[in-house]
């Protein structure tokens, strides 16, 4: 899905660095590139090295690897029916969803909109709700009192004056994603259509924006502390989550292969090659089956890199152990981060 309006600022820099937490006692980097696809089964060769400054930026092939579909539950053990007690007009700050006293509060920027409703998914029968959100300037708000602090699904309904000559491309019927949704859910296993999605083709995927403010802070440890290793003395090794792991030959057990926890398994063997930076191709939630929306020469693909991103604040949830959802896939994207 995309923002709620062609003119609507994004949720952050087109070309931002990511500032997430440095990996394996080195620096976790990420950088726009050119987006890269490989066919279905097959992941992307690369091997090259630069010089930046007076650093040797070193980037290891992964090589060849075979696509590997991970066994999966289809339980959404993680949603719950979105019960609450009453609505109210809500804050326009912070952007997305927040915990504000007793109630959760959405806030979605578009300076274009006319109207916009926020939509609460029922997952046992799939049934919705939809609640009309208020606004302040060019942010639209809306807080629902007794709303659970996890497992609530939720989209968006925009609607707005224009047409398909002036750029601003309304589709009423079409539920949108959240831009600021910290997690987001719609497909459990890799490149395997679920039917939270409802995948139509022509049209693509539903996807869902979702939030986790029930846990304890996640626990980094009292010896963690961020890496700062000298420039020049980097060798950064570059790798796609999925790929590095994928194959029988990483020797890891299926529930870990291509995951954040596979790469979190690799350290040894990363540090043997002398190895202190690692560079994660995108990290960012994604559909890997975008070019399978519609015929066309390239369906057969999956997008095993990344470069497509729908929502820059939320983990890849299908970087996650089978069946492990949006919010467990982002606490083990932190357990990887902090090995």
């Amino acid at each position: 899905m995309q923002a709620p309006c062609r003119s609507a600022r994004p949720p952050v820099a087109r070309q931002a660095v990511v500032p997430v937490p440095c990996a394996f006692k080195g620096v976790l980097l990420a950088r726009r590139r050119q987006s890269a696809i490989c066919s279905r089964g097959r992941a992307p060769h690369l091997s090259s090295s630069q010089d930046w400054g007076s650093a040797k930026l070193l980037k290891v092939s992964t090589g060849w690897q075979r696509q590997h579909v991970l066994a999966f539950s289809t339980a959404e053990a993680e949603a719950i029916s979105p019960t609450y007690t009453s609505t109210l007009k809500g804050a326009p700050e912070p952007l997305g969803p927040s915990r504000q006293d007793s109630s959760i509060n959405f806030a979605v920027y578009s300076n274009a909109a006319t109207s916009m409703s926020l939509v609460l998914l029922n997952p046992k029968d799939r049934t919705r709700e939809e609640i009309p959100m208020h606004n302040s300037g060019d942010v639209w708000h809306v807080a629902i009192e007794g709303l659970p602090g996890s497992g609530v699904y939720y989209a968006l309904r925009v609607s707005g004056n224009g047409g398909w000559e002036t750029g601003y491309r309304w589709d009423s019927s079409r539920l949108l994603l959240d831009p600021r949704a910290p997690l987001v859910a719609g497909r459990r296993a890799w490149a395997v259509r679920d039917e939270l999605e409802e995948f139509q083709t022509d049209k693509g995927s539903t996807w869902w924006g979702t939030f986790d403010f029930e846990p304890a802070p996640f626990d980094w440890g009292t010896d963690y502390s961020r890496p700062t290793p000298s420039l020049k003395d980097l060798v950064i090794y570059e790798m796609s989550v999925r790929c590095f792991t994928a194959s029988k030959s990483s020797g890891l057990p299926d529930d870990k292969r291509g995951t954040y926890l596979g790469v979190a398994e690799k350290v040894d063997y990363l540090k043997s090659l002398g190895v202190n930076a690692v560079e994660l191709l995108p990290v960012f939630e994604y559909d890997e089956l975008e070019f399978q929306r519609w015929r066309n020469p390239r369906d057969h693909m999956v997008n095993v890199w990344g470069y497509s991103h729908m929502n820059f604040l939320a983990p890849m949830s299908r970087f996650g152990t089978p069946g492990a959802g949006p919010v467990k896939a982002a606490w083990e994207f932190k357990e990887m981060v902090r090995t």
